[in-house]
């Protein structure tokens, strides 16, 4: 036999033959298409040599043709046509329209006969168009019993009764579809429940596709010590019959699993066939053209499942994606709501706490692990350092590790950040780890059980202040929602961080405008008193600075002279009035010299020379003031503050400013002090004149 190539003729035929097929051809097209009878695969509208095909199945060397059809032609060009099908080695079956469409179930039973022969069916030749089973699809029925009222009436009512079923197995789905809103576990237990009663089939599954594997969510009549196997995820095995349905395939059906060579099965199939599965029916999920899962049903005999049970799985397949579609708007919108209350909730927390940052941070967190699935989350600031300022459910080693600032190591997440990246996401921190063997962070969290973690930037215009943290148990990666919310978060922990330094500031100032309106009203009230004066400077200090020990000196000579202190012991305080010699590079040495200031930010470990007579040096600002005018050579007058306290850092520069503001009138001349103010020596006075306070 030579293959007859399609004519030209016919090949530009055939697609407008497919376009404008009839609807008995479009009937029969949905039972064969996506190898639904018997996994063979028919072809649709077939050019053969000067011929076109109804429909083709190469394998089986199969040719189905629908009489009273588009190309109905007369008896001699038939048998012309049938002659030349047939010595190309094609076997024919040929049905009326009419039995297409009142008897699909007789037309399926008859295909799938001749598709399971080996030998061309006696009806090709002599009788092209078989005898059909009758419409329920069971044994043979007489011409005569057509032509019987009573028989016909029972087949009517049988298919009333069927479609009643049908209905209202359709009405109840979709009652519990109403009465479980978001809930879709009842819905595909009912639905699993209808389709194995009115299908007649044995096992039923329903799976859910996540794009990767499949996820077995639903099951009916699967024996109890299979379940917990099934529900491990599902990888579509090439070729197989989930393979078959990402691909494309909208409905599978095998008449029996044992005899499916060439098709691989799948694990879940394969437990099953262990308990007595034969015929197999899957109908995918679709919303659109995308794959959502399937409803997968089986039974326990070999007996392909008819053309109307196909339909009725298919219907049930459209309310299951329905029930989806409204689970997840549903799901979203609540989602939306909740994100919506937390933000709310989160900025009524930033305005009854202006200026803390405590408890911003905490709800902060809170919301975060109860909204994103979190286990473990830190807020990081990366003030001297990075390092953790609000925690929750972070305990032992880690949290004490978290604590202590660190600077961000290359490569790590903190210096990813501040390098530019919009956020950082890895998906197994235990694997991380193994990576980077010197990171104490990441060794720590591995060993507490921490597997994915989401690093998102606090930014503050073009700066990264520092980050959120959020750790899962579990490897599962953040979704592109919840990565967008943790976002949200961070803006807002940088709101509330601006908010609080604005208010400090705000506050600070004005505590700094009343301190010095304060000292000004001293000085106006003790006229030629400095004592007074010096108290309330030194006690303004200490209260806007955070220090705790201070004293204000004055120059007797080439040494200093305490003339007021705070917070000293009275041992020290006796040192501090003796006049002190001031060895070369000393912080009053380099005063006396011209230095306008001198900040030792820890004089304990400070190399400067200590003045003699010293027994005990604390942490100290000095500051001196010019009381000539620039250009001229006058006597001078210095003052020192001299602090504790180991906070004072930048807070001594606020005690430079008050120094400074009060140190003149509102003209910014320095207040000239009486001849007779207390606090200073007669040589003092004699010495250097009214010069400076």
């Amino acid at each position: 036999m030579v293959k007859k190539e399609p004519s030209p003729g016919a090949r530009d035929r055939a697609p407008t033959l497919r376009r404008a097929m009839t609807e008995a051809e479009r009937r029969l097209w949905q039972m064969l298409r996506s190898r639904q009878t018997q996994g063979c695969r028919f072809r649709r509208q077939l050019p053969i040599g000067r011929f076109i095909a109804d429909f083709v199945c190469y394998e089986a060397k199969l040719i189905v043709e629908i009489d009273g059809g588009q190309h109905d032609p007369p008896t001699e060009e038939e048998a012309s046509r049938t002659r030349f099908l047939e010595g190309e080695g094609y076997r024919m079956l040929r049905f009326w329209n009419n039995e297409v469409l009142d008897n699909p179930e007789g037309v399926r039973s008859a295909i799938t006969e001749n598709l399971q022969r080996d030998h061309p069916h006696p009806d090709s030749t002599g009788h092209p168009h078989p005898t059909l089973p009758h419409r329920g699809g069971g044994p043979e029925t007489a011409f005569k019993d057509l032509a019987d009222p009573e028989v016909e009436n029972r087949r009517l009512r049988e298919e009333l009764r069927e479609a009643l079923a049908r209905e209202a197995a359709m009405a109840e789905v979709l009652q519990v579809i109403n009465s479980s809103p978001g809930d879709l576990s009842p819905v595909f237990d009912a639905m699993l429940e209808k389709a194995l009663r009115l299908c007649e089939a044995y096992f039923g599954l329903l799976i859910i596709w996540d794009g990767e594997v499949f996820h077995r969510v639903a099951f009916q009549g699967v024996p109890a010590e299979l379940i917990e196997a099934m529900r491990q995820p599902l990888k579509p095995v090439p070729g197989g019959f989930a393979d078959r349905l990402v691909r494309g395939e909208r409905v599978i059906a095998v008449p029996d699993l044992l005899d499916a060579t060439g098709q691989p099965i799948g694990s879940g199939a394969q437990l099953l066939v262990r308990f007595g599965a034969r015929s197999y029916l899957g109908v995918a999920l679709r919303r659109d053209d995308a794959l959502l899962g399937a409803i997968v049903i089986y039974r326990r005999e070999v007996r392909p499942f008819s053309y109307k049970q196909i339909a009725l799985l298919q219907n049930f397949a459209t309310q299951a994606v329905i029930a989806m579609e409204n689970a997840r708007l549903l799901t979203e919108t609540r989602e939306a709501l909740e994100q919506q209350t937390a933000t709310a909730e989160v900025l009524q927390v930033i305005n009854s706490s202006p200026g803390d940052l405590a408890p911003v941070f905490d709800s902060i967190l809170e919301k975060a692990h109860s909204l994103c699935g979190i286990a473990v989350g830190a807020l990081h600031l990366y003030e001297n350092g990075n390092r953790a300022v609000a925690m929750r459910g972070v305990t032992g080693a880690l949290a004490e590790l978290l604590r202590q600032p660190l600077d961000p190591e290359p490569g790590s997440p903190a210096e990813r950040l501040l390098g530019g990246q919009p956020i950082v996401q890895i998906t197994d921190i235990a694997e991380f780890a193994k990576q980077r063997p010197d990171s104490p962070r990441a060794q720590a969290s591995a060993a507490d059980g921490l597997r994915t973690v989401l690093f998102v930037p606090l930014r503050k215009d073009d700066d990264v202040i520092g980050h959120v943290a959020a750790f899962r148990r579990e490897v599962r990666p953040f979704t592109d929602r919840q990565i967008a919310l943790l976002q949200n978060f961070a803006a807002q922990a940088v709101i509330a961080m601006e908010n609080a330094r604005l208010l400090t500031e705000t506050r600070e100032a004005l505590e700094q405008q009343t301190a010095t309106a304060e000292v000004l009203q001293v000085i106006n009230s003790s006229p030629g008193d400095l004592a007074p004066v010096f108290d309330t400077i030194l006690e303004k200090a200490h209260s806007l600075c955070g220090a705790t020990k201070g004293s204000f000196v004055a120059v007797d000579g080439e040494h200093f002279r305490a003339v007021a202190m705070r917070g000293l012991s009275e041992p020290y305080a006796r040192i501090l009035r003796e006049a002190q010699h001031n060895p070369a590079g000393s912080a009053p040495d380099r005063l006396l010299n011209g230095e306008s200031l001198v900040h030792l930010p820890d004089a304990s470990e400070s190399e400067v020379p200590r003045p003699s007579g010293r027994r005990r040096v604390g942490r100290g600002s000095y500051h001196s003031l010019r009381s000539a005018p620039k250009g001229q050579r006058a006597p001078r007058l210095r003052y020192r503050l001299s602090s504790g306290s180991a906070t004072v850092h930048r807070q001594a520069d606020c005690a430079i400013a008050e120094l400074r503001g009060t140190g003149g009138d509102r003209d910014g001349k320095c207040a000239a002090p009486d001849r007779n103010a207390r606090g200073l020596g007669a040589a003092d006075r004699d010495r250097r004149g009214p010069t400076g306070h």
